[in-house]
């Protein structure tokens, strides 16, 4: 070879490598699955023009190689069995192409080798190289795989930066509701302060003021690049101070003048009007986010559903291009059988030959050294025997294949290249052929194991043909190494085994994340659903079976269905919500109350959100539902409470000033009496006058009592024993009529209390109870046992001031006329009673409420009109040997006096 064609050798391998590495380059600065292996394909198609058959094999395999790294080390995206399957193509489009061209190589050099007078079909060989795979296909397909590489480029950077303003979004709607909430945490600690005059409250306060500028200064940061939304922001600051300033001049006022100047400031109603404007502020902040994040969800989504489209066209060209390589191939094995089938017409016409006449041999003669030539350039190992087994004959590839050369070879059995274990199993071949005169071997195709001089084993194609020459048997086989094609496979099948096993783990990490998903909405108490618009039909997952009372393995959800279970008063503004969010003009956001199958009454807080069609038009609907009815009666609790904490200190108060006022007409009255004579008739007026301001001063008690501002000496007594005594004194003033029943447990537990007040407790329960009854037939009925209440137990009775632990309960339940909702809201109330004019003061059931709730304790009411009364009040035992107090105790019996005044029944 000249200079020139050493130069043009090293040019093409190094355009070849160098394209190569550019391909591998861009492979690893795209996600996984946008370049795959097929470009490779166009550094292998500059092998027509490389000199040799080793530069093919060498680009080939390192097209190969940089495939297997492209997928193992480029950034992860596109999705994984579209990557693996254009992987896998590339890898078969790769070692075909090469494949071919390294036959076409093998062609070209052997029609090189052979004079082009010894055969005319022989002539087609020297075609050129460029018309066994076409030209213009590889260019075409090398130019689409370009287009479809920039689309797939194009498309992941619009979907990357469409997520990032996707997560903007998230974030400003995050920082607008940190911002509302702090802003109510302000207000909650304002109120807190003005109410009970306490600092704790002022900390929360104080935290939230302190927050609130700064999520202003971020949330600006946040939308700088929306001039709207900063606008917004600057229309916030001044209402936001405005507010601010409100709450600091309310706490002051309570600090410095009491709460009477601060509820002043209150009442002018400006903060709720700076609120309400902050709110109309900040929603339509949200509004505008809403409006943004759905255009760039919708933009995300069409970037991701074009990408998939990209990935599968690309995958469905690259099954194309590998279709078109097979079927090349195909051809091309269909040339090289018809060249075998030549080939072996020449042989026998050879072997006749030698029976021709003298005046043939020299033409016999050129014909063999013809197929001599043929035999020594084929690409197959071709090796003779005789009817013994032994070597005649190994063309030159057969000397490559076994590593003998042809003299060491010839003589020796041909078992010298086949492993001992098949030894015997060739004997018997050809011995069953030379009996019978046919075989299963000759005429066709076997796969079996050769061995080489060095020892090594390799699979191989074997086929093996007869002749007889000069009266002899002779066999001739053509072997062809399959190393390649076997371990090719191999790996296809482990390929496939490690797809498999990667399908199961993947299915069984899916259906691990569903019960986790179900677990933690168990625990939550959040169901989630889906709504197809258009058929009505609804899925729920098991949580929103629970959550609505249904039973999962026999209910089928459905719109209509859901309807039915809303309450009558709430369905109609329910399907409002919902079709203002099916027609745009509002998010699906609202609370609302179900009945169970079984009557049951729950409160719902419901949000979705809806996902359209091509056409815009909303299709499914998904979103969550959440039970909020502990919360419902919580904070019906907590207002309860505050409204019982207010009532106590204004009936405090003036508790306190009419003692002042009794204080000198008891003395000086007393006074009057013992300035009179025995006999003066005034003594019998002042002594009325003694009394009524006696009976006046035990209502004042009362009112202490309730408002908590007069506490009694307490000591630690046997709840049972108190109940007990007390009961017997009380037996003889319930009217016959009703039947007393008592249940009491002597191992409730002790508790610290005043006898007195929990003898007043049990006076004016069953006093009530009494009344309930009206004089009629009647039950009244006592119990005391000791109880454990947890957290799921305080939560079903909507006690949430109680801390889990071990209680004493008191229960007193009659048979009377119940109560409605309304007077069971109001009867803790002071100075309210059901009772006619001038049968009740309406402090009993205050009373009671007040020394309950100072003793840590609660109280719990069930009543419906006509169904009777139950009270369960709930006493903190004393903890087991604490040590007794001892102070003034009260009396723990009740006095004739309180039997008769001291009850005031308020239902």
């Amino acid at each position: 070879m000249g200079l020139i064609g050493q130069l043009n050798k090293i040019a093409m391998l190094a355009a070849a490598v160098a394209l190569s590495l550019a391909i591998f380059a861009l492979d690893l600065a795209l996600p996984l699955g946008v370049a795959g292996g097929i470009p490779y394909v166009a550094a292998i198609l500059l092998g027509f023009w490389f000199p040799s058959r080793f530069q093919i094999f060498f680009i080939t395999a390192l097209a190969c190689a940089l495939t297997g790294l492209g997928y193992l080390l480029s950034p992860a995206g596109g999705i994984a069995w579209i990557v693996l399957v254009n992987r896998g193509l590339a890898l078969f489009a790769i070692v075909a192409t090469g494949y071919l061209l390294y036959l076409a190589k093998v062609r070209t050099e052997t029609a090189e080798s052979i004079p082009a007078e010894t055969t005319d079909g022989w002539a087609e060989l020297t075609v050129n190289p460029f018309k066994v795979v076409g030209i213009v296909g590889p260019i075409a397909s090398f130019v689409v795989l370009l287009t479809i590489l920039g689309i797939n480029i194009w498309i992941t950077r619009v979907t990357e930066e469409a997520s990032q303003w996707i997560a903007q979004t998230h974030k400003v709607q995050a920082k607008l509701g940190d911002l509302k909430s702090m802003l109510q945490d302000a207000e909650t600690g304002q109120r807190g302060y003005l109410l009970t005059g306490k600092k704790e409250y002022l900390a929360p306060f104080d935290l939230a003021v302190r927050g609130i500028n700064t999520s202003i200064s971020r949330l600006a940061l946040t939308t700088a690049d929306n001039p709207s939304q900063q606008r917004r922001i600057a229309n916030l600051k001044a209402p936001i101070a405005e507010k601010i300033r409100e709450l600091r001049q309310t706490i002051a006022l309570r600090r410095s003048q009491g709460m009477d100047a601060a509820v002043t400031v209150v009442r002018t109603d400006l903060g709720q009007r700076l609120m309400q404007k902050i709110r109309v502020v900040i929603e339509d902040m949200k509004a505008e986010e809403a409006g943004l994040l759905t255009a760039r969800q919708e933009r995300f989504e069409g970037m991701r559903h074009a990408a998939l489209l990209a990935d599968f066209v690309a995958v469905l060209f690259v099954i194309g291009l590998s279709l078109g390589i097979v079927l090349k191939f195909r051809s091309f094995l269909a040339f090289r059988r018809q060249a075998d089938r030549e080939l072996n017409s020449a042989l026998k016409s050879a072997e006749a030959a030698n029976h021709e006449k003298s005046n043939l041999l020299s033409q016999l003669g050129d014909r063999e050294e013809r197929v001599r030539a043929i035999v020594e350039t084929v690409a197959d190992g071709i090796i003779t025997i005789d009817e013994h087994g032994v070597i005649r004959t190994l063309n030159p590839a057969a000397e490559r294949l076994f590593g003998y050369t042809a003299g060491e070879a010839a003589g020796r059995n041909v078992k010298m290249l086949m492993p001992k274990a098949d030894h015997d199993q060739h004997d018997g071949y050809i011995d069953a052929y030379k009996t019978t005169g046919s075989g299963q071997i000759i005429g066709s195709g076997r796969e079996v194991t050769g061995l080489r001089k060095d020892g090594s084993q390799f699979p191989m194609d074997l086929s093996i043909s007869r002749m007889e020459a000069n009266g002899k048997l002779h066999f001739t086989g053509v072997a062809r190494d399959i190393s390649g094609r076997k371990a090719a496979e191999e790996r296809l099948h482990q390929l496939t085994h490690d797809l498999e096993k990667l399908v199961e783990e993947r299915t069984q990490e899916l259906r691990e994340s569903e019960r986790f998903l179900a677990r933690a909405q168990e625990i939550a108490h959040l169901g989630s659903w889906t709504l197809h618009v258009p058929s009505g039909k609804t899925k729920w997952s098991d949580e929103q079976f629970r959550i609505y009372g249904l039973d999962l393995s026999e209910t089928e959800t459905s719109f209509a269905m859901f309807q039915e279970l809303l309450h009558p008063e709430d369905r109609t503004r329910v399907v409002g919500v919902v079709n203002d969010a099916l027609s745009g003009k509002a998010p699906y956001n609202c609370e609302y109350r179900i009945i169970r199958p079984d009557g049951e009454v729950r409160y719902i807080h419901a949000q979705g959100e809806f996902s359209g069609t091509l056409s815009g038009e909303p299709e499914i609907m998904a979103g969550t539902v959440y039970d909020i009815t502990d919360l419902k009666r919580a904070e019906e609790k907590i207002l309860q409470t505050q409204k019982m904490e207010s009532l106590g200190s204004l009936a405090g108060g003036m508790a306190h000033d009419i003692n002042n006022m009794l204080l000198p007409i008891i003395n000086l009255t007393i006074a009057s009496i013992e300035t009179l004579p025995a006999d003066a008739p005034e003594r019998s007026n002042l002594s009325v006058v003694v009394t009524a301001a006696e009976r006046v001063k035990s209502l004042v008690r009362k009112v202490l009592a309730f408002s908590r501002q007069e506490s009694a000496g307490r000591e630690k007594l046997d709840i049972y024993e108190i109940i007990r005594i007390n009961l017997d004194l009380l037996r003889s003033t319930v009217p016959s009529t009703i039947a007393i029943v008592d249940d009491l447990d002597p191992d409730a537990g002790c508790i610290h209390a005043n006898g007195g007040q929990v003898a007043s407790i049990l006076l004016n329960l069953v006093s009530n109870a009494t009344h309930a009854m009206e004089s009629q037939p009647g039950k009244l009925s006592i119990s005391l046992a000791g109880v454990n209440l947890d957290p799921g137990a305080l939560r079903a009775h909507a006690m949430g001031t109680l801390l889990p632990g071990s209680y004493a309960r008191l229960t007193v339940s009659d048979t009377g006329k119940g109560m409605t909702p309304e007077v069971r809201e109001r009867i803790f109330d002071p100075f309210f009673t059901t009772k006619d004019v001038g049968k009740g003061t309406g402090m009993g059931l205050s009373m009671v409420y007040g020394i309950v709730t100072d003793y840590g304790g609660a109280l719990d009411v069930e009543s419906a009109p006509g169904k009777g009364t139950k009270v369960h009040i709930y006493f903190p035992l004393a903890a087991p040997g604490a040590a007794e107090v001892a102070v003034a105790a009260g009396p723990q019996s009740i006095s004739e006096s309180e039997q008769k005044h001291g009850a005031n029944p308020t239902y």
